[in-house]
C-alpha cells in the first residue's frame, strides 16, 4: 500500500535508535485504510486524523472526532515503543491537531487522559486543555 499523501518528516534529523541507525518518523493525513490497519476496525464516528510512521509502519494515530452524542473530541493512541521514539513528533502531532481545532472554529473539545499513561495529563495541559474531573479534560477557545 502506498504511503498516505503529504507525508512530511517531523524533525530534520530523524531519530537515532540505541544502535545508532537513523530512522525517519513521518506524519501524514490518515486514510480509512490507515485507521483500519492500526485500530483493526473503522471508527464509530467521523474523524479527521493523522498517522505517525516509522519505516512505513504506523506507530500512532491522533485526530479530532465528532462523538455520536454531538460533542467534539481529540484522540491519540500509539504503540508503547512509540512513546520513546520522539517527543518532538508527538508534540508536532499535537500542535497539528490544535491548529485544526482552531481552523475548524471549534469552541469546546474534550479529551480523556489514559490513566495508564503518566504523561497523558501533562501533555493535554501543554496543548491547552484544562482538567475537569477524573480522566476528562476540556479545551475552550
Amino acid at each position: 500500500m502506498p504511503e498516505s499523501n503529504g507525508a512530511l518528516p517531523c524533525d530534520g534529523s530523524g531519530v537515532r535508535s540505541r544502535h545508532g541507525d537513523k530512522r525517519q518518523i513521518t506524519v501524514s493525513r490518515a486514510t480509512l485504510a490507515d485507521v483500519f490497519e492500526f485500530v483493526g476496525k473503522l471508527p464509530p464516528y467521523r474523524i479527521k486524523a493523522w498517522v505517525g510512521r516509522l519505516n512505513g509502519e504506523i506507530m500512532g494515530i491522533g485526530g479530532i472526532g465528532r462523538h455520536p452524542e454531538g460533542y467534539d473530541i481529540i484522540f491519540f493512541d500509539c504503540k508503547p515503543e512509540a512513546r520513546t521514539l520522539g517527543p518532538v513528533t508527538l508534540a508536532k502531532m499535537g500542535r497539528k491537531i490544535m491548529r485544526e481545532i482552531k481552523d475548524m472554529g471549534l469552541s469546546q473539545v474534550y479529551a480523556k487522559a489514559d490513566e495508564n499513561v503518566e504523561a497523558a495529563g501533562p501533555f493535554l495541559e501543554w496543548l491547552g486543555f484544562k482538567h475537569l474531573e477524573d480522566e476528562v479534560w476540556i479545551y475552550e477557545a
